[in-house]
């Protein structure tokens, strides 16, 4: 239809003033105008049904093309979004891992550290039980001295110095 020319079913075209009689509209117009109105529906029903399958195939493909489009769509937009997933699933992966791998050396530097601790804490020990070995043999050894000088020491015959008892003569000597 060429622009400017207007369609056989305008609703200009069924639009009418009827004339007015005594007793409402002049019959007469009422009935050619409803004629009108009925040639001009026929007209178009007689277009509509010489090419039925023509129209329902253009309402068919507009109707397939518009489902392809949407599904063109929709796949488009399920690709972008599992795109958006993949790459937001590898950045939490790789943060995950990065955070993995320094929690995994923040271990293995105490686990070290400990090692180091238990490994000085044994040296310590060690010194000390050395030290307390050593003390313990001179003890010993100073024991087994003294021992040897208290038996060498003639009780009863020894003579206090300058007056003063002998403190050996009173542990031995029961009779004082």
């Amino acid at each position: 239809m060429a622009a400017g020319q207007r369609s056989a079913l305008d609703v200009t075209t069924f639009v009418r003033e009827f004339k007015r009689v005594r007793r409402g509209y002049d019959p007469a117009s009422v009935d050619h105008h409803l004629a009108f109105i009925k040639t001009q529906v026929q007209i178009h029903l007689e277009r509509i049904e010489g090419e039925p399958g023509e129209s329902l195939d253009l309402v068919l493909k507009a109707t397939r093309r518009s489902i392809d489009e949407a599904l063109q769509d929709a796949h488009e937009r399920a690709d972008t979004i599992i795109a958006q997933s993949h790459a937001e699933a590898a950045h939490i992966r790789a943060a995950a891992n990065t955070e993995a791998e320094r929690l995994a050396q923040e271990s293995r530097e105490r686990y070290e550290e400990m090692g180091r601790l238990t490994a000085e804490r044994q040296r310590e020990l060690a010194e000390v039980e050395a030290r307390l070995d050593h003390r313990a043999d001179a003890l010993r050894a100073a024991a087994d001295d003294l021992a040897r000088v208290v038996e060498t020491i003639d009780v009863r015959g020894h003579t206090p110095v300058a007056g003063m008892p002998s403190p050996i003569a009173a542990m031995t000597d029961r009779s004082v």
